[in-house]
């Protein structure tokens, strides 16, 4: 397979440089797209209940008496995020009753409904529940907070971002990430995926590839393989740019190379094969060997796709779904070289006639 020359890299990166201008700056173009061809690796380039998300003042001062951290110590909650009450996110201090009363107390004869007959939040509620916790969260992060009494999760954030029904409202959850690094607190896996999910569910992957694509002003890792292949997939319809990006950050953020994983590479090649320009074709023609080898590795069995709704909706079979979706494509457009595909026909037509082993 011949190499990606310096000349033809330079010429595609610059679908990059338009859009991404800081994250391409100050890294060789050509040298990054050398990285990914020969090297097989992404380079940098440029750079069961839930738990409220405070405790109530006797917790607190028991705590406090334990230990000497400060209202930012971390936490270990990994709290459902989406399709959960969250009626347990506020005590009585923020003048919320528990969920499950569905109404709040407005004045001695009267009462205001705040879920729905399925269960669900109302929209004035939940507008209300999210204003809440994002100011809460605001006066306990950043250098300098306004008040220290009571600690912020992490989980706040999955919360947040569950809350949040726009994307106006997540542009507001964004702007606090710079205060959370100030405060000396890091993001997990999970907060993550939840914020890729929600930008991804209200239609805005974009606003998650600025946030992970611009680290000096946000402070927020892209540390989860499953939002960062997640978020690859939300951008395969959306310009080429996108996906390239996104694609610079897997080495960035240390995750394991492109080439190296199956649904990752997968979907790369997709998209520079649809984009169909000299450039792009060169860069998925190279990723070639590194998804036969791939393909060697994975037994197509174990990639069996989904039956059923349910089942299909798992995100376990969503990847799968990805996977045998994109490489059709990829099939196509190799047969229409002239290329010998036998290997990934035999492969992807075991992944389709593979059918779950029975149950005990």
């Amino acid at each position: 397979m011949a190499s990606v020359g310096a000349a033809g890299v330079r010429r595609f990166s610059r679908l990059v440089s338009h859009s991404h201008p800081n994250l391409w700056a100050s890294s060789s173009s050509s040298r990054t797209w050398n990285v990914v061809v020969k090297g097989q690796r992404w380079n940098a380039v440029g750079q069961s209940q839930r738990k409220g998300i405070h405790q109530s003042s006797v917790a607190y001062k028991k705590k406090s008496s334990r230990e000497s951290t400060s209202a930012f110590e971390d936490d270990e909650d990994d709290s459902p995020l989406f399709g959960v009450e969250t009626g347990d996110l506020f005590t009585s201090e923020f003048g919320a009753t528990p969920a499950s009363t569905g109404t709040e107390q407005t004045s001695s004869t009267t009462t205001v409904a705040t879920h729905t007959e399925d269960g669900k939040l109302t929209p004035e509620a939940r507008l209300e529940r999210f204003n809440k916790l994002l100011q809460f969260v605001g006066d306990r992060i950043g250098s300098k907070p306004v008040t220290t009494v009571l600690q912020v999760r992490t989980t706040a954030w999955q919360h947040l971002c569950q809350l949040a029904t726009t994307r106006e409202q997540l542009q507001q959850v964004t702007e606090f990430f710079p205060r959370w690094r100030d405060s000396k607190r890091s993001f997990k896996p999970q907060n993550a995926e939840a914020f890729v999910d929600r930008c991804v569910q209200l239609g805005c992957p974009d606003l998650a590839l600025k946030v992970f694509g611009d680290h000096s002003k946000y402070g927020f890792d892209l540390n989860s393989l499953k939002a960062a292949r997640h978020l690859l997939h939300a951008l395969l319809e959306t310009p080429i740019q996108d996906s390239v990006t996104l694609s610079a950050l897997w080495n960035i953020y240390k995750l394991p190379p492109i080439s190296e994983d199956l649904v990752s590479c997968s979907m790369l090649a997709y998209v520079c094969f649809k984009h169909g320009s000299k450039q792009s074709l060169t860069v998925a023609n190279a990723l070639v060997p590194s998804l036969q080898t791939l393909l060697e590795k994975n037994k197509p069995e174990e990639w069996r796709l989904g039956k059923g709704h349910k089942e299909r909706a798992q995100d376990i079979f969503k990847q799968r779904d990805w996977v045998a979706l994109t490489l059709s494509t990829v099939e196509e457009n190799l047969k229409a070289q002239g290329v010998e595909v036998d290997w990934l026909s035999k492969w992807r037509e075991a992944q389709r006639t593979t059918i779950a082993a029975p149950t005990a």
